[in-house]
């Protein structure tokens, strides 16, 4: 049902997803006292990682399926989107992507 009444759920998924860990991040440097020219850099650098042509495409094309995707996989998706920056991320961090993942499908899983 969820197919009908979203056709293009991959994508919202995509988006919702990658505008969770872009606000972890960001909210995670300011807390940290990160200073502001670094936080910049970053935040660039993730947008255009989240942005990025060939993976737009493959989402929307759905190529590549995030609402069908094991959380092991969307988690080497959301390490790579990370480690694209000049930041790294922590095991702390992984976990706490891993609770918004998981609150996420189960959203997708009432829903359909």
């Amino acid at each position: 049902m969820s197919a009908q009444l979203f056709p293009d759920e991959n994508l919202l998924l995509y988006v919702n997803m990658s505008g969770e860990l872009f606000y972890i991040v960001v909210h995670r440097m300011e807390c940290q006292g990160i200073e502001s020219q670094l936080q910049a850099t970053v935040a660039h650098q993730l947008i255009l990682g989240i942005c990025s042509p060939e993976v737009v495409n493959d989402v929307s094309e759905g190529r590549l399926r995030i609402c069908d995707q094991h959380f092991d996989v969307m988690r080497t998706m959301v390490k790579e989107l990370v480690d694209s920056t000049i930041m790294k991320i922590n095991d702390y961090s992984m976990e706490k992507v891993r609770i918004t993942i998981r609150h996420i499908k189960k959203r997708r899983a009432r829903i359909s």
